[in-house]
């Protein structure tokens, strides 16, 4: 069983090699299972519905736009540069990246919440999906993009004073969003409240330290 094992396994790279190979991924190894690529993986534009290759971490950006996607299933765990999956039929995050140190893009799928969305600190771009819920965004981005889509008008009408970044922060430890995604606005209500009284906090204690540098002149 093991001899048949390790030939099965040895068969398999070959067949993961000569895929790579196939789509200019040249500079890779195989770390036990686990496939390490150390340039940008650009798929984009290919009929794949799912991609055929388990990859674990890519040093450059992973593009796999308007591919057909119907999962993220094989997606990299980790990468460092920028993650796009756009233009795909994509119903759910889960089972995609775990980190992306670049921009993420899921725009124009078919997504109706962020869960399983990865760790990002930089820009995220979901416009153009079905969500109704922003469950799951990350925190601490840099820029978050969610145009049309179906989040609830009462959403917007609550956060037009404040910076959508500050809410994604705050959401989870709030509980904004029900089971069902439907905005659960009693608890959205009270986060704006505290988000309000923080901001006048800030300002009293900026207005303080002017004062105090008057007062020393």
């Amino acid at each position: 069983m093991k001899i048949l094992q390790f030939f099965k396994q040895r068969y398999h790279k070959i067949l993961v090699k000569s895929w790579l190979h196939d789509h200019g991924i040249e500079k890779f190894e195989f770390d036990g299972s686990q496939l390490n690529v150390y340039q940008d993986v650009i798929l984009l534009d290919r009929n794949l519905h799912q991609i055929p290759v388990n990859f674990y971490y890519v040093s450059g950006s992973f593009d796999c736009t308007n591919c057909g996607l119907t999962t993220l299933k094989n997606s990299p765990r980790y990468i460092d540069g920028d993650f796009r999956c756009g233009n795909n039929e994509i119903t759910t995050l889960v089972g995609g990246p775990l980190v992306v140190n670049g921009a993420v893009d899921v725009s124009h799928n078919c997504l109706t919440n962020l869960i399983g969305a990865p760790e990002c600190h930089g820009w995220f771009y979901c416009d153009n999906n079905e969500l109704v819920s922003l469950k799951g965004a990350p925190k601490n981005l840099e820029k978050f993009y969610y145009n049309y889509n179906l989040i609830p008008r009462e959403f917007f009408i609550g956060i037009k004073d404040n910076d959508i970044l500050d809410i994604l922060n705050i959401q989870d430890d709030y509980s904004i969003w029900n089971a069902d995604n439907t905005l659960n606005n009693y608890r959205f209500q009270e986060m704006l409240t505290e988000l309000e009284n923080d901001k006048q906090t800030k300002i009293s204690k900026a207005l303080k330290s002017i004062i105090d540098e008057l007062d020393k002149l």
